[in-house]
């Protein structure tokens, strides 16, 4: 009989060696690759981009997605003196939400800033918009997709959280470098589509 315990144990312990041999601990996993931004050839690299600026808070890859005709219309709720702005205005304004140095007698610089978007997935999602959208819509067309998205900033004290709200961002191609590329030429924020 304690044969029979001592062959057990050692069983066991065999058993309870391989199990760790075979499964090691989760904490030595490489962290996942860091998503990369994309080349902007595909409509939509623009939104995937958008995302990583926003969650990199790289203001560098963010002025490349607006095209220099680039429009921001505001929500009503966000309207405070301004309807919309223009591409430098847009550029300033996410710059100081971006920095983490920025300071202001009445907001505190973000600690942290999370986009998450849902859309209809895949280039074919997108809408070419047809005459009175684009200045030459068969030279330059103009595409658009509707997207849900939310956004929390945890700035000092406070956190925004702002979620299921809407967009819409119209979109055309440019040329940089020989590349044909696409930037965002219109956002229009919380359509309520």
């Amino acid at each position: 009989m304690k044969k029979l315990a001592v062959l057990l144990l050692i069983a066991v312990m065999a058993l309870g060696l391989n199990s760790c041999i075979l499964d090691p601990d989760k904490g030595d996993d490489p962290p996942p690759p860091e998503p990369t931004y994309k080349d902007q050839t595909q409509p939509d690299d623009v939104l995937i981009n958008l995302q990583l600026s926003y969650d990199n808070r790289s203001i560098e890859n963010y002025q490349l997605l607006l095209d220099d005709d680039f429009i921001y219309y505001l929500s009503a709720s966000d309207q405070t003196g301004y309807t919309q702005w223009d591409r430098v205005r847009e550029i300033k304004v996410t710059g100081n939400l971006f920095d983490p140095n920025f300071q202001s007698p009445r907001v505190s610089a973000a600690e942290s800033i999370n986009l998450q978007m849902t859309y209809a997935a895949g280039n074919e999602a997108w809408v070419k918009l047809g005459e009175g959208a684009s200045p030459d819509p068969v030279n330059d067309p103009w595409y658009e997709k509707f997207v849900t998205y939310s956004l929390s900033v945890k700035a000092g004290e406070y956190t925004y959280i702002a979620t299921q709200l809407q967009a819409s961002f119209r979109i055309h191609q440019v040329t940089v470098g020989g590349t044909q590329i696409w930037r965002i030429i219109r956002w229009s924020d919380d359509t309520g589509s």
